[in-house]
């Protein structure tokens, strides 16, 4: 029960789902829990994304120092935008894609140089 109170407030703090009731938030946070993954990622990698930055802004920036991690993670938000902005659902088979999507990151993260460099920033 913890973990799933702790998902929600996180849901509400990074992808904006305050005045989404808890159901509304619960599918939100399913729905797009790729990309507090992938955000999860880029702070173990250094690269962590400040507030005030779009999610986009940000994956151009990486893109500037590393970009198959920046390629990577525009493709996370591609997906992200699709459910945050336009309201879409995600069968299972595309969260599993989704979730593809930040494993993909990852190996880009673990392949790039700046691994644990502000640089980004």
């Amino acid at each position: 029960l913890f973990s799933v109170l702790r998902r929600l407030a996180r849901v509400r703090e990074e992808l904006g789902g305050g005045r989404a009731g808890r159901m509304e938030q619960a599918m939100l946070g399913r729905d797009a829990g790729f990309y507090l993954d992938a955000l999860d990622l880029l702070a173990k990698a250094g690269l962590e994304k400040p507030r005030s930055r779009t999610p986009r802004l940000h994956a151009e920036r990486i893109g500037e120092r590393a970009p198959a991690a920046g390629q990577a993670f525009a493709a996370v938000v591609d997906r992200f935008y699709e459910v945050r902005y336009q309201g879409r659902r995600l069968s299972r088979q595309e969260r599993v894609q989704a979730q593809e999507l930040v494993r993909r990151l990852g190996l880009a993260l673990s392949q790039t140089e700046i691994r644990r460099s502000k640089t980004a920033h």
